[in-house]
């Protein structure tokens, strides 16, 4: 997979911008705001959705093209909430009994979903900049300010 672009807003705060590289008058910019929830989500993921988007809002990083990943975001998080039950109530692990007549006990297949969602969910955050390795680059990037680091001084 291909390495992503940083932001050259982000590249301008760290001094790596290059004008002959990182210049991209065409880059669109959209107007920062909440999205229009779409209809369709679950009941859970409209919880997700409102909880996510007033933290994004605050951040000062949710633009009004934000739908489509603010909705796959949402519905990860309701999705793993709903997994985590459903593996708090029965366990890990199931018995049952193979082809000869053995007794196996076998992963319930809510462990390798719960895996799964959540290996998606991280990589969702990580774009919305909700993980504390991407936050600092996002908080950089849109301005928000930044803890005093008291080493800058000398």
């Amino acid at each position: 997979m291909p390495r992503k672009a940083a932001d050259p807003a982000l590249k301008v705060i760290e001094g790596t911008f290059r004008k002959d590289r990182d210049a991209r008058p065409d880059r669109p910019t959209p107007k920062r705001g909440v999205p229009q929830m779409p209809a369709s989500l679950s009941a859970a993921a409209k919880r997700e959705w409102k909880r996510l988007a007033a933290l994004l809002d605050q951040m000062g990083v949710l633009t009004v093209v934000d739908q489509d990943v603010l909705m796959l975001t949402a519905e990860a998080c309701a999705r793993l909430k709903e997994l985590s039950k459903a593996i708090a109530k029965h366990g890990t692990v199931y018995k049952t009994e193979n082809v000869t007549g053995a007794r196996v006990v076998k992963p319930r297949p809510e462990v390798q979903q719960y895996e799964s969602t959540a290996r998606r969910l991280q990589s969702l955050l990580g774009e919305l900049g909700l993980t504390p390795a991407a936050r600092s680059r996002v908080a950089k990037a849109a301005g928000v300010e930044q803890r005093e680091d008291p080493w800058q001084k000398l």
